[in-house]
């Protein structure tokens, strides 16, 4: 039997994008983690609104992150 995680540890399920300025910030703020490191990706992304398990998500696990509309690396 496996234990119950607590609410905020359960594991959100997946919905649309709300738009693509929303995709662009996101993956701002992935390209600012390479650079700048997490907590300053982390910040940014708060102050875009960006819903704090998307930015846990996107930031500590890039593998699991959504990967349609990715910007082009120049943009």
């Amino acid at each position: 039997m496996q234990a119950m995680l607590p609410p905020l540890l359960q594991p959100m399920p997946r919905s649309p994008r709300p738009d693509t300025e929303t995709s662009k910030v996101v993956e701002m703020g992935v390209r600012l983690q390479q650079s700048h490191g997490r907590a300053f990706a982390s910040e940014f992304l708060v102050r875009r609104a960006i819903p704090v398990p998307v930015i846990v998500r996107v930031l500590n696990d890039p593998p699991g992150r959504r990967r349609t509309n990715r910007l082009p690396l120049g943009a």
